[in-house]
């Protein structure tokens, strides 16, 4: 296979049809093998479009000092030095070292000992970097895979990109393998569901579809469409929950959410829990607004704050105000450990069903 100075032989034959030196140079026929001129012009000129991907002459110039090897069997295109192989047809190689582009259509732009697999697949530059599907496409970096169709790794190391149309960007040891799914960033986050995504902190897993973790250390996202937006060792388990932030949080009920704090759970839907420590929210439609070990067990159950309360099951639409200590057994009942009035009204008149007054020192309720 010649060794072809692009620019200046290809240059050399374009301005003299009649130059038997360059058409040597470059492997191509003497013109008594053609039917006549044009015939052996257009063949030279279809060759060097096809392995040149319509280069240019002006591009010809800028690489006038690089010497490419052309081969015809299947218009590929690569160095003549740096151990690089253009196997696949069509494909190219510009340079760089020890680069194999293995399929039809495939490119590499230069770096070190990268690999395109993948029909139509593209590795820009870096170094050990794998293109092995079709279309897949990696763009710097070190040891990065995008082995799914249609997938792409922007720079970072030890990066995969394995699902269908997903994405790696930046980082370290990152993994998305779901289809569409996405990891910016960070290090050894991990979007294994379909449509899913992990933006940054570490061991961070959004693991079913349409999940997202934001940020933290080690937070999961396994319920469809929930989230964590950070904090460490977050889990939401329930459809359509959310943990904000905090440490050691669980939302396990559909459309819970946790705010912060630390080792909060909400278990049923639409529970939720504002902050504090050790808070249990188990009851539909639920609340714990904060404090420690506080537990809302029945429906449309509340605890404001304090400490050790807990609403039954038999609580129903009852709240705790404050206090230690306190159990709520009645239903729409709200409880205190003591409540303070002011400003009793004196008198029962214009007063409604339920309404509370003072006589001589003594509280009234309107029946």
């Amino acid at each position: 296979m010649p060794n072809v100075t692009v620019s200046v032989d290809i240059d050399n034959f374009l301005q003299s049809n009649s130059n038997n030196t360059a058409r040597t140079s470059l492997g191509v026929p003497s013109l008594a093998s053609f039917n006549d001129l044009s015939l052996g012009v257009n063949s030279l000129n279809t060759n060097v479009n096809s392995n040149s991907a319509n280069w240019n002459l002006s591009y010809y110039n800028s690489l006038s000092s690089t010497s490419y090897t052309l081969a015809l069997a299947t218009s590929s295109i690569q160095p003549a030095i740096g151990n690089n192989v253009a196997i696949g047809s069509y494909s190219n190689v510009i340079g760089g070292q020890y680069n194999t582009t293995c399929c039809n259509y495939s490119n590499i732009g230069g770096g070190q000992y990268n690999t395109t697999n993948g029909n139509y697949s593209t590795v820009v530059g870096g170094c050990c970097n794998t293109a092995l599907s079709t279309y897949s496409i990696v763009v710097g970096g070190f040891c990065n895979s995008a082995s799914g169709v249609y997938s792409n790794i922007i720079g970072g190391n030890n990066n995969i990109a394995s699902g269908r149309a997903s994405s790696a960007a930046g980082g370290s040891g990152n993994v998305a393998s779901g289809i569409n799914s996405n990891v910016s960033g960070g290090s050894s986050n991990r979007a294994t569901g379909n449509c899913s995504s992990v933006v940054g902190g570490i061991l961070n897993v959004a693991c079913n579809n349409n999940t997202n973790v934001v940020a933290g250390t080690n937070n999961t996202a396994s319920g469809c469409y929930s989230s964590v937006g950070s904090g460490s060792a977050n889990m939401t388990y329930g459809c359509f929950s959310y943990i904000a932030s905090g440490r050691d949080n669980c939302a396990c009920g559909g459309c819970s959410n946790i705010a912060g704090g630390i080792n909060n759970t909400t278990c049923n839907l639409y529970s939720s829990i504002a902050g504090g420590r050790n808070n249990v929210a188990s009851g539909s439609h639920s609340n714990v607004a904060g404090g420690y070990n506080n537990s809302a067990s029945s429906n449309y159950s509340s605890i404001n704050s304090g400490c050790s309360n807990t609403i039954n099951t038999t609580a129903s639409a009852s709240s705790i105000i404050a206090g230690t200590n306190i159990t709520a057994v009645s239903a729409n009942t709200a409880y205190a450990p003591t409540l303070i009035l002011t400003n009793v009204p004196t008198s029962n008149v214009g007063l409604g069903t339920g309404s509370i007054y003072s006589c001589a020192g003594i509280l009234y309720i309107m029946p």
